[in-house]
């Protein structure tokens, strides 16, 4: 005995949207918010005499040059720390190394007085 109904197949056969006052409203809304953009675009053109798009082209442009920029400064900096770093190393081996030397010649100093 079966007392429920299949469930329909909606990818053969559409389902019926009943539209309220609301969806319709809203709907209303939505188309005009989209016709006062494309006012809003038009008349910029209009008084710009050119389009949005070439300064954004040109604005994301700038930024690919600025990060560019950046890379090669943070780049440039890590060279610079490694150098230091480097001469760092080499002045602390020469100091280490003239200790040395001047310990062998204190000792040998004070050899020669004993």
């Amino acid at each position: 005995m079966k007392h429920a109904r299949e469930m329909p197949d909606f990818e053969k056969k559409e389902a019926v949207i009943k539209l309220n006052t609301v969806a319709v409203l809203r709907e209303g809304h939505y188309i005009k918010k989209k016709q006062e953009e494309e006012e809003k675009i038009l008349k910029d053109f209009e008084m710009n005499l050119r389009d949005e798009k070439e300064f954004e082209r040109w604005k994301k442009e700038m930024n690919e040059k600025e990060d560019i920029e950046r890379l090669e400064h943070i780049q440039k900096k890590k060279i610079e720390m490694e150098l230091a770093r480097e001469e760092a190393m080499e002045a602390q081996k020469r100091k280490e190394r003239e200790n040395k030397l001047l310990v062998a010649k204190i000792k040998e100093e004070t050899e020669i007085r004993l």
